[in-house]
This record gives C-alpha cells, structure tokens and sequence, in this order.
C-alpha cells in the first residue's frame, strides 16, 4: 500500500543517461569488513542493493524492520520492501544519483508477514567491494506521523472552538489568537493582535493584570472580566479562564487565555433585577390596596375566614407532605445507598474468598444477607425512578440490542434462585432473531421484576417459563416475552390493579408495590406495553405477564473478508436472520464504505488483502465519524492471549470462523449487548447457589 510517496527533485535531471555514472574506485581489502561493521553500526535501517533494486547486503537494523534476515532480503527486490516502488522510480533514483543527488520518499514499507509501516527513505550511492550499489536508507516514522495527526486535530479543536483562544508569553505579549477571539471582539483579522499586548484587549488593564498575576502565582485563574468591542466600545463580559503552561523545570513559559461570552447572561440578571424591584414596588401597592379592601369586607368574610384557614392548613400539610417525601428521597439516595452499595461490596468480596476461604454456614448467612441487601437496593431504584418519573428527569439511553438474547441473559441471572425453591425453570432457547430499541439496563429490571412475582408466587415444585413471540401491535411487528408461571394467580377483579404504585394483592405480602408499576412506566416509555392474564390459556391457575416493544430492522453489517468458502457461508448464515450486509475485501474499501453508509457493526477478518485486520480497526477506531460502529474480529484459528486482552481492553469480542454458524451468530448477537448491570451478571449465580434453602425474593 503506497503512502504520500514522493521523490525530492533538487533540479531536472540531465541529458546524460544513468549508464553514464562515474565508475567506482575500488576500495581496498582490508575496509571491506569495516566497511560492513560501520554498516550495522547505522540507526538507520540500510539495504544495498544493485542498479536493477535487488537486494546486496543489509544491516542488522533492516532485519529487525522487516522481520526477516538476510538469506530472506536476498530473494527480494527492493520493489517488493517498498510498497508502490516500480521500475520508474528506480531510474529516477539513479538518474539523481548520476548528477551527484540524492533522493527522498515517503512511503510504507513492507515486512515478512506483509504487515507494513510508514518509513522516511532516502537513496544515494556507496562503493562496497569495487561495485556502486544503491543505498537505501529507511527511518520508521509511525510515531512521529501519530504525534503530527495528534497535533493536526488538537489545534483544528483550538480553531474551530466557539471560546475565545489566546496564547502569550510571560510579558503577555500575543503569540497566537483563534478565530472567536475575533468574533468577540469585532476585529476582523485576529491575526493583527499578534505582537500586541494583552492589555489592549481590556479597557481596565487593572483588572486583568491582577488576573494574570494571580495566575502566574498559582498556576491558573477563573472569573468574570470586563471588555469593550473594538468598532463601538459596546461593554462585553467575558467568563475568563487563565492557565500557565510550565516547562519541565516548572518554569512558566506561555499563558493560555480562555474567554466566554457572558453578556447577554449579565443582561438578563440586571433586567431581572430591574423586574423584581418593580415586582415588590407593585407587590406592596397591590397589597396595601387589598388591606383597605379587607378592613371594609371584615364583618362580611369571617365565615369564609375560617373555611380560608382550614384550606391554608391543608396546602402546608400538602407542603409538608411533598417536602417530607423530597427529603426521604434524598436521604434514600444519600444516607442508604452509598453504604448499602459498600455493604454489598464487601459481602461479594468476602464470598470470593478475598480474606480467606468462607465455611459453608457463614456463607449461608452471607448469602441471605445479600439478597436483602438486594432487595433494598431494587426498592431504592423503584423509589428514586418514581421520584424522576414524577419530576419529568427520568431518562432512557436507548441503543439497538438483540431481544432474545438481552431476556435470556436477564432470565438466567436469577435461574440458582429459582431452582432453589425448587421450581422448575424454563427459558426458551430457540433460534430468535430481532432488534429492539431500548435501554437495555432498564429492560432488564423490568424483567427483574417480572421474574420477581413469579417466584415469589409460585409454589415450590412449580413451574415457571420464559417464552417469545413476535406479535403486531398497532399494524406494527413487536417482539414480545412471556412469563408463564402456575402460582396462586390474581383474582380478576384486582388484574388492572396490580400496575398501581404501592397496591400489593393478599395480606401480609412482603415488597412495596412498585415493582410492577415500575415496570409498566419503563416499558411505555419504549413505545411498548405490558399485558397481564391470570390464569393464562389452557392453565387452571397462574399468572403470564407479557412485556413487548416494538421490533427494529435488522442492523446493517459490514463484512470484511478476502473472497472464498468460508466468507460466503458467513454471508449466507447471517443473510437467513435477516441482516443487511455488505462485503468488502480490502482494508481500505472497508474503511470507505463504513463513512459512506449507516452501519451498525462490522466484521473484520484478521488477514485482508490490503492489510491486516489490526490495521483496519485502528483505521476505524482513530475515525470520529465511525469509531462507535460496534467491532468484531474474525480469525481462523485462536489468537495470542496478549492480543485477546487487548481486544478485549477495547471491547472487541473474538469469533472464530471455524465455529458452527448457529453458534458464531449467536455469539455475535450477545456482542451487541452492552456490559450487564444485573448483580454482576453470573456472580448472582454463583452467590445464590449457595442458599438453596431460601428461594427466590420477590
């Protein structure tokens, strides 16, 4: 793969032909070996090669850049280390040379396993045993072209920023103005501040030397700075942020100023001033005219003073009781939830074995008590949620997920606790495709809670079943979750009920009653429903829940791959679910298509034809436009355990395309699913294997 390659002119060749080169001197014998010593002295990674680009000698630096050795570099051509070198640029080399020039490129290079890297190559001549060869001398510039992209981006931030950006040195004399600095100030080239003071700027120089000196002494400064415009000296205010940038020896070498405009805040806080003192002038006129009223309606009111007086100790009850719940809402969030949440830390920590092995009795107990710590912890959710819901704060962060998979992962979280009643549990693990767009940390409480009732109602040696359907709602598909459960069941009279806040069915139940009014609110806030039958169809007794949301399009994937078996059979597996796919067999064309389209994933092989999947990821990863598309890469065989950290530090699943393709799809839809705030996920298996004497919590 060529990149930026360019070869440095110095004038236009002469007439004479490369053949006409001066013959070389012959060095003498003894230099030739240190001639080859000087050679693998180099920083530099050297190849000598003959007129024709085949490969001489190298030095030990080349071996160690292109992965290889020297009977390896011998059986190559100087085209094949270069990526788009060709025979015309090898005259070109030799032309320069003839007229006592050398020549510079930029290009990538290319190692032994065909991964390549950017290098800066120059080219001239040397006389190594009575022959000229062409020497060719390669510096890997890899880093050094991340730090220029780095510094591209970060001063394309400082100018395109809506905050003014102003760099001086420590006289306060300006190096460097962005484009804002001239909007604020009506200048229209920001570029004629620099070499000016930064006083000009403020008509009050006291104010903004004592900000500076303030800075210079403690490192930085933040406030609130007067300012005039430049073409009709309208006041602008200004949020000023002052930073001293420091050398290694802690010596201030520039400021870095920050302004904000504030004026229309300022504006609008005098104007609200101006009003309120003219609300209270009218306020005390209206009040003082409503007293003379009352003194002549006195003897007429006195009954309806005293139903007046019952009403006002009815609205400070009202306030006193919506007070006193805002204040039990806070000291839920703030007295009981950050202990209860160490509370249970240390309880997980302790059944891990982090002080030591814990014996089955203490277990036992430490089990029971996480579960109540549980328990509290989802009666505090459904509190703080009916407090937001309430408040109009209650917010979703909605993202396309597979359905099945989010339920069945939610389902077997909490399958320990159902068999420990024992009941016998049951979660359908048929193939089920489709998306659904949701919150998924806030559909797995739904379901949290759901599963709750069943168990809870559900007598030991009972069933209870997760099933799913896709339904049309509204002429609309919809994918739908059961659960089917043969408790007590509710009497029909109370089934529109059971979704109010705090109503509980029997007597002497344990819970709140919020779980299920909960979940209802979450689950239409989705666009979706929740529908309760008790008992369900062909069941003498039991209850089914049915949540369901509305389905989403298969995802558009991006399939990278070189051609062959194995990509078609991916193809064809994924196209029976229903996937929008697209093919591509380069690096690059995958890269380019995936900022052309809506993609919401791509599959990246680990060997492509252009370059390694590795590549490819960092190429899509370092691209703001497309870095959220989610990842997956594609292997044959597996991978190192440095390279599987890595990705999974990046969290990239691993497939393996010599798995079955039920298998591999299935894994791939589990990948979309984000990170599961559920308890940890199988941690409540783990713990709640352990407590099968107490059944499952409601």
């Amino acid at each position: 793969m060529r990149l930026d390659l360019m070869l440095q002119h110095h004038s236009p060749a002469s007439d004479r032909a490369y053949e006409t080169i001066p013959p070389p001197c012959q060095m003498p014998e003894n230099a030739q070996d240190e001639f080859d010593q000087l050679l693998d002295t180099l920083y530099d990674a050297t190849i000598l090669t003959d007129h024709d680009g085949k490969v001489i000698t190298a030095n030990r630096r080349a071996f160690d850049f292109f992965q290889t050795d020297i009977h390896g570099l011998r059986r190559t051509c100087i085209d094949q280390l270069i990526a788009g070198a060709d025979q015309t640029i090898l005259e070109t080399v030799l032309q320069n040379i003839a007229v006592d020039r050398f020549t510079l490129m930029q290009a990538y290079c290319v190692r032994a396993d065909q991964s390549t890297f950017a290098a800066e190559i120059s080219v001239t001549s040397v006389v190594r045993n009575g022959q000229l060869c062409l020497c060719f001398s390669i510096r890997d510039i890899t880093v050094r072209r991340e730090m220029d992209e780095r510094l591209r981006i970060e001063g394309e931030a400082i100018r395109n920023a809506g905050d003014g950006i102003v760099i001086t040195d420590t006289d306060g004399i300006i190096t460097y103005a962005n484009p804002a600095v001239g909007r604020l100030w009506n200048i229209q080239d920001q570029e004629s501040l620099i070499g000016e003071t930064i006083l000009t700027l403020f008509p009050s120089a006291h104010g903004i030397e004592d900000a500076v000196n303030a800075a210079v002494q403690t490192g930085s400064w933040n406030g609130e700075i007067e300012a005039q415009k430049a073409e009709n000296l309208e006041a602008l205010y200004l949020q000023t942020d002052i930073t001293a940038s420091l050398d290694e020896n802690d010596d201030i070498t520039h400021l870095v100023f920050s302004f904000a405009d504030i004026t229309r805040r300022r504006q609008g806080e005098v104007a609200l001033m101006e009003y309120q003192n003219h609300l209270e002038d009218l306020i005390h006129e209206r009040t003082t005219d409503l007293e003379a009223t009352n003194q002549e309606l006195l003897h007429e009111v006195e009954e309806r003073r005293a139903i007046e007086e019952k009403l006002r100790e009815a609205i400070r009850q009202l306030r006193e009781h919506d007070k006193s719940k805002s204040v039990f809402v806070s000291n839920v969030s703030h007295e009981l939830r950050t202990p209860l949440t160490s509370l249970i830390n240390s309880l997980e920590n302790l059944m891990r074995g982090v002080v030591g092995k814990v014996p089955a009795p203490v277990a036992s107990y430490f089990n029971m008590m996480l579960e109540d710590c549980w328990r509290l912890e989802r009666t505090i959710n459904d509190i703080l949620d009916l407090s937001r819901i309430e408040k109009g704060t209650f917010q979703l962060v909605r993202h396309p997920v597979p359905f099945a998979p989010l339920i069945r992962r939610t389902a077997e979280a909490i399958r320990m606790s159902a068999e420990a009643i024992p009941l016998h549990y049951k979660i359908c693990h048929e193939l089920f495709p489709g998306f659904v767009d949701c919150d998924s940390a806030k559909i797995e409480r739904v379901l949290m809670n759901v599963l709750s009732n069943a168990l809870k109602f559900t007598q030991p040696h009972g069933d209870c079943s997760i099933l799913f359907k896709e339904i049309r709602c509204a002429d609309k598909p919809a994918l739908a979750c059961e659960v089917i459960d043969s408790g007590v069941g509710i009497p029909p009279a109370l089934i529109d009920r059971v979704t109010e806040r705090f109503f509980r069915v029997g007597e002497q139940v344990e819970g709140t009653g919020l779980g299920l009014a909960i979940a209802r609110e979450i689950i239409e806030k989705h666009g979706g429903g929740l529908e309760i039958q008790s008992p369900p169809p062909d069941m003498p007794h039991g209850t089914l829940v049915r949540i369901w949301l509305p389905k989403l399009p298969a995802p558009h994937l991006m399939i990278a791959l070189p051609e062959g078996d194995r990509t078609a059979q991916l193809h064809a597996a994924l196209a029976q679910h229903n996937y929008q796919i697209t093919l591509a067999h380069r690096g690059a064309d995958a890269v380019q298509r995936l900022r052309d389209g809506h993609f919401a994933a791509a599959l990246i092989g680990a060997n492509l034809i252009d370059m390694s999947g590795t590549e490819a990821i960092m190429h899509i990863m370092a691209d703001a436009t497309i870095r959220n598309i989610k990842l997956f890469y594609l292997t044959e065989a597996p991978i190192h355990p440095e390279k599987a950290g890595l990705l999974q530090g990046f969290q990239i699943p691993h497939l393996m395309l010599g798995e079955d393709l039920t298998l591999l799809t299935n894994k791939m839809e589990i990948g979309f699913l984000p990170l599961s705030r559920t308890h940890n996920g199988n941690h409540v298996a783990s713990v709640t294997a352990a407590t099968s004497n107490q059944g499952g919590s409601a």
